[in-house]
C-alpha cells in the first residue's frame, strides 16, 4: 500500500484503505486482549482492564529459562504474551515513580514480537491531581522508557492503560518505530502514546493511539523526526510541544506528520509554547489529515498554559516559522477550526496553508482566527485564514 500520493484521489483512496486496515487491526487486537485476559461477556466502553476477570500475582521469571542467550549474536528481543504492572502504585515505594521499564544506554536493540504491556494505570489516575484537584501532584511512572539508545527498532507491540506516558523515546538516535498502538480510556490524565524528547532521526509508521491525552507529542531538542500512518481518537491530537517551559531553550527542527486519520480527538494538529520560553520550532510540515468530529483541528498557540494559576505575561518566546499545514480536510465540532495566537513580540512567521477544508458538524460556518501570524495560503482554503 503507498500512501502519500500527490494526487488528491489517490491520496483519499489510500486514507479510506488505511482506515480498513486499521478498523481490522484494531478488531483483532481487541479479540486477542479479551482471549489473553479472560474479560466478562461484554467489554466496558471505557476502558479495557475494568472488567478483568482474572487476578496477576507476582512471578520473577529469568530470562535465561527461556532460551535467552546473551551471546551478541542470538535475537534475544522478542516480546510475547503480557506484561502487567503492579496494580497498587505502593509497589513503587522506595522506588523511582516516574518509570516502570527502561532501557538505557543500549545501541543496536530489536524489540518486536507482538506482545501486551499492561501498564495497570487505573489507580494512578484516580490520584492525580488532573483527575482531581485537591489531590497532591505526584510523579507516576511511564511505562516504557528507551533512554539514550542508538539504533534502535520497536514493532509490533501493544501497550494498555499506562499511568502515564506509554512509550518514550529520550535521547536517543536512528529509531524506528512501527506497527505500535496504544489503548487507554479517553479520561485517562497524561497518558500520551508516543512521547519522543531530545531525540533525532526518529521515524514512526503505522501507530494506532487511543489515549487520554496527546496521540504522538514531540519535546524538547529534537530534529530530523517522520511520522506517516496514524490512526488518533481519542485522545489530544497530534502535538509539538509544550516547548520553553520554565524559561527553557527548546528547539524542534525538520518534522513531518503525513497521512493521519483522526477521530472524535479534543485537538488536531498543534503547536504550543509557554510565554517567556526561547529557541525555536522550525521547517515543521503536517499533511494529508483526515479528521472526523475533530475540536480545534489546527491550532498555533505561544501562550499555552498548562497550570492551575494564571501565567505571567512574558516578552520572550520560542519563535515559530516555516510551519505548514496542507491538506487538512474534515468535521469540527468548535466554531474557529484555525486559531493561532502567535507572541506579539515574536511572531509566528511564514505559515502556509494549503488545500484545507475544515467544516461543521451541524452545517453551521466554522471561523479561523489569528493573532500576530504571517500567513499565506495557496489552492483552496476554508476557514479562509487571517492575511
Amino acid at each position: 500500500m503507498r500512501l502519500g500520493s500527490s494526487s488528491s484521489s489517490s491520496s483519499h483512496a489510500c486514507l479510506n484503505s488505511f482506515y480498513l486496515h486499521t478498523l481490522y487491526t484494531t478488531i483483532f487486537l481487541l479479540c486477542n486482549i479479551i482471549t489473553t485476559y479472560g474479560f466478562d461477556n461484554h467489554m466496558p466502553p471505557y476502558g479495557l482492564s475494568s472488567n478483568i476477570s482474572r487476578s496477576f500475582s507476582t512471578l520473577v521469571l529469568n530470562i535465561d529459562d527461556f532460551g535467552a542467550q546473551g551471546d551478541g549474536f542470538t535475537d534475544d528481543t522478542k516480546v510475547s504474551g503480557v506484561i502487567v504492572a503492579p496494580k497498587d502504585p505502593a509497589a513503587w515505594d522506595g522506588l523511582d515513580q516516574a518509570k516502570w521499564l527502561n532501557i538505557s544506554g543500549v545501541n543496536h536493540l530489536r524489540v518486536d514480537g507482538g506482545g501486551v504491556f499492561d501498564g495497570m494505570g487505573m489507580e494512578w489516575w484516580a490520584r492525580s491531581c488532573k483527575t482531581n484537584p485537591s489531590n497532591p501532584c505526584r510523579p507516576s511512572p511511564m511505562a516504557l522508557t528507551f533512554y539514550g539508545c542508538r539504533d534502535l527498532k520497536v514493532k509490533h507491540i501493544t501497550f494498555v492503560n499506562g499511568p502515564k506516558f506509554h512509550v518514550t523515546f529520550t535521547k536517543c538516535t536512528n529509531v524506528v518505530a512501527s506497527s505500535i498502538t496504544v489503548i487507554a480510556p479517553s479520561d485517562s490524565p497524561n497518558t500520551d502514546g508516543v512521547h519522543i524528547n531530545a531525540s533525532t532521526h526518529v521515524r514512526l509508521k503505522d501507530i494506532i493511539a487511543s489515549t487520554g491525552d496527546d496521540c504522538i507529542s514531540i519535546v524538547a531538542n529534537c530534529s530530523n523526526i517522520r511520522i506517516k500512518n496514524v490512526f488518533c481518537g481519542p485522545g489530544h491530537g497530534i502535538s509539538i510541544g509544550s516547548m520553553g517551559k520554565f524559561n527553557a531553550t527548546d528547539v524542534i527542527y525538520d518534522v513531518s506528520v503525513n497521512n493521519v486519520i483522526m477521530v472524535n480527538t479534543d485537538n488536531g494538529v498543534r503547536i504550543k509554547t509557554w510565554q517567556g520560553g526561547s529557541g525555536m520550532a522550525k521547517k515543521i510540515k503536517f499533511e494529508n489529515i483526515w479528521m472526523n468530529n475533530v475540536s480545534n483541528p489546527i491550532i498555533i498557540n505561544q501562550y499555552y498554559c498548562d497550570s492551575p494559576l494564571p501565567c505571567a505575561n512574558q516578552t520572550s518566546a520560542v519563535i515559530l516559522d516555516r510551519i505548514t499545514f496542507r491538506g487538512i480536510k474534515g468535521t469540527t465540532p468548535t466554531k474557529r477550526a484555525i486559531k493561532m495566537t502567535c507572541s506579539d513580540s515574536h511572531p509566528c512567521k511564514r505559515i502556509h496553508l494549503e488545500n484545507i477544508q475544515l467544516t461543521s458538524l451541524n452545517g453551521s460556518a466554522v471561523k479561523s482566527f489569528c493573532w500576530n501570524a504571517h500567513i499565506s495560503r495557496s489552492h483552496n482554503v476554508y476557514p479562509p485564514p487571517c492575511l
